[in-house]
């Protein structure tokens, strides 16, 4: 294998230091003109190509790996500690789990320099002719850091203008067992993935890249791993994108009988914390200004251990629901029931059970757990309920009081029109009916409620207080 030898002189940066100025090549295996022919041929044809440190494979869906991508090797280690100096910004949602820098397209380190230069140059020249396409000049580029647990999962890459995605690994020496494998799925005749059908194992300095299609439907795999970390760069060259078929509409599912909560039921399951009043109340508050909510020890301790190992039981059998890119949960069966579902995303536990092990004395009845997710949909519908009903109140009393401090003999339909809450009319109502001795309509609104429907700016002009007849006040 020939490659360009790096330079030894170099230019002086800022602090006078002189750095090191590098001639990078990528692998002679992609220069050679027989094999280019070869690897073309391959692509076209959506046939398997092999040629050096180049496999190329157009199953599942056409993609290519390059062994020892770029060269001199000792570039690469270089690049590794300018990468590393980076800022990582954890990224995290129901998706995936990892670190990523901010783009790369305008660092200025030499090596990220140089590796924006191959890569828009000599490799997207070399990319251009073997899918016959013209790719443009720009590239999407970042580095990504996998640390153990994290994890992406199935996807297919697909946004307009993506045309080819592509990952170089600079990790130590890697195993399968240390899990963040690129994982290629195979499609079904809806176009939805249905299992994983190569596992690519990272390696240092490998590039891989494939079609961005809409069956290239890939994942990483999590890393099991706790002593090392999977750190590549990635990105996207941009072209014509190619053709999408309609889009895959699934049956909606059918409507479950709603079932009531049973307060003795949950009584015995949920701690008793949460069957507070008050605390529901907090919950609620805290729902509404967070959109999210954390409920810890949620279970009594007992049942906790009576759901797992109903779980673990001999006599359950999960069933995988679902392709793998959404909606995708192992289901739980035991004689003939479904008790639960586990999503992929969280649960991992694909340990072998126990068949000797003998059947929990008690088990979570289908009632049981129907009953603790009616509650828990009935506390995220009320939250949302009231949270809308809340800010539009708001918003109402707001243009009530702004409206009657600036036309006191405006209309009561006048003033009824610029609101939209169910209540409005009694609010209104009460706000523009006249007091006895003749005063502005909005002085029979009390201090309290006036400062809650004005603006910061109109609050000191709020004036003397008076009775309010507003429904809702909460301050008489």
């Amino acid at each position: 294998m020939s490659y360009k030898r790096k330079l030894d002189n170099g230019t002086s940066s800022k602090d006078g230091k002189k750095e090191k100025r590098w001639h990078v090549d990528i692998n002679s295996s992609l220069l050679n003109a027989t094999n280019k022919t070869l690897q073309q041929e391959a692509w076209k044809t959506r046939t398997s190509c092999r040629e050096g440190d180049v496999e190329l494979d157009c199953k599942p869906f056409p993609h290519c790996v390059i062994n020892q991508f770029l060269q001199p090797e000792d570039f690469v280690s270089s690049l590794e500690k300018e990468l590393l100096q980076l800022n990582f910004h954890t990224k995290s949602n129901d998706l995936y789990k990892f670190a990523q820098s901010d783009d790369l397209k305008n660092r200025t380190e030499p090596c990220i320099t140089e590796l924006r230069s191959v890569l828009f140059g000599q490799f997207r020249s070399w990319l251009s002719d073997l899918l016959d396409v013209e790719l443009e000049p720009t590239v999407d580029i970042s580095c990504a850091k996998y640390e153990h647990t994290d994890v992406l999962l199935c996807h297919d890459d697909e946004l307009e203008g993506r045309r080819v995605a592509f990952i170089l690994y600079l990790v130590p020496p890697w195993e399968l067992s240390d899990g963040g494998t690129l994982d290629l799925f195979c499609t079904d005749e809806q176009g939805q993935p249905c299992s994983i059908v190569k596992s690519l194992v990272p390696s240092r300095n490998k590039l891989v890249f494939f079609e961005v299609s809409p069956v290239s439907f890939h994942q990483v795999s999590e890393i099991l791993s706790s002593e090392k970390f999977r750190m590549s760069v990635s990105g996207w060259f941009h072209g014509p994108s190619l053709p999408r078929p309609p889009k895959y509409v699934e049956a909606p599912a059918p409507l479950k009988k709603y079932i009531s909560s049973d307060d003795k039921i949950l009584h015995k399951w949920i701690s008793q914390e949460y069957m507070d009043e008050n605390t529901q109340v907090q919950i609620q508050t805290t729902f509404q200004e967070s959109s999210e909510i954390c409920l810890k020890n949620f279970l009594q301790k007992e049942r906790i251990q009576e759901v797992r190992d109903a779980l673990q039981s001999a006599e359950i059998q999960w069933v995988t629901k679902g392709p793998a890119n959404k909606s995708h949960s192992d289901a739980c069966h035991r004689t003939g029931h479904t008790h639960t579902h586990r999503d992929h995303s969280i649960v991992g536990d694909n340990r072998p059970r126990d068949a000797t092990q003998a059947p929990p004395a008690a088990q979570m009845s289908v009632d049981t757990s129907a009953a603790i997710l009616s509650t828990l949909r009935d506390l995220k519908e009320d939250s949302r309920r009231i949270k809308e009903d809340n800010l539009q109140l708001r918003r109402d009393m707001q243009l009530v009081y702004q409206a009657i401090t600036a036309r006191p003999s405006a209309s009561l339909q006048g003033i009824q029109s610029c609101c939209a809450s169910p209540f409005t009319s009694a609010i209104v109502t009460s706000a523009t009916a006249s007091t006895t001795d003749g005063t502005s309509s909005s002085s029979a609104i009390c201090l309290g409620c006036r400062a809650d429907g004005a603006s910061e700016e109109s609050e000191s002009a709020a004036g003397p207080d008076f009775p309010c007849l507003l429904p809702t006040c909460t301050h008489s």
